[in-house]
């Protein structure tokens, strides 16, 4: 195991989502589970991230000193040397990191979870399989919304 599973308050907090595309909008659905204060930098954005219009967009590609002020970064363009410059130039400017095209080169990774009211669970496989994460919250969802747990 190499990420410490916790939880992050990002009220508050600006969340940068640098890409456009499908991965960026699996990453919104997410976040937008805890934040409203999210931007989404990229020169070509989907329609449904665009429809969000609370969604502080910034069309253009990405360039140094973009992510001045941002607590937590994801790269998720389809480019990875372009998402490992990002995690670099992260790091400079103390942000948390997450590569999408590379869990590794990040500093967080983001977990399968299932919510059923307050109450939350994680799945991570590390990075190193997703899918295989995402099954395992799945078959949990199942076992929890069936009551077994109920008390």
């Amino acid at each position: 195991m190499q990420y410490l599973p916790i939880g992050i308050n990002l009220a508050g907090k600006k969340v940068l989502i640098i890409g456009g595309g499908r991965v960026a909008l699996r990453k919104i659905e997410t976040l937008e589970l805890y934040t409203r204060e999210l931007w989404v930098l990229a020169p070509s954005i989907r329609d449904d991230i665009r429809n969000r219009s609370w969604i502080n967009l910034i069309e253009r590609e990405y360039q140094r000193g973009d992510l001045a002020g941002f607590f937590m970064v994801i790269a998720a363009t389809d480019n990875k040397a372009l998402n490992l410059a990002i995690a670099e130039d992260a790091r400079q400017c103390a942000c948390l990191v997450s590569v999408a095209s590379d869990p590794g080169a990040g500093d967080f990774i983001s977990p399968a979870i299932y919510f059923d009211g307050n109450m939350s669970v994680a799945v991570s496989s590390d990075g190193l399989d997703v899918k295989k994460s995402v099954r395992w919250r799945d078959k949990i969802a199942r076992i929890l919304s069936e009551g077994f747990l109920d008390n």
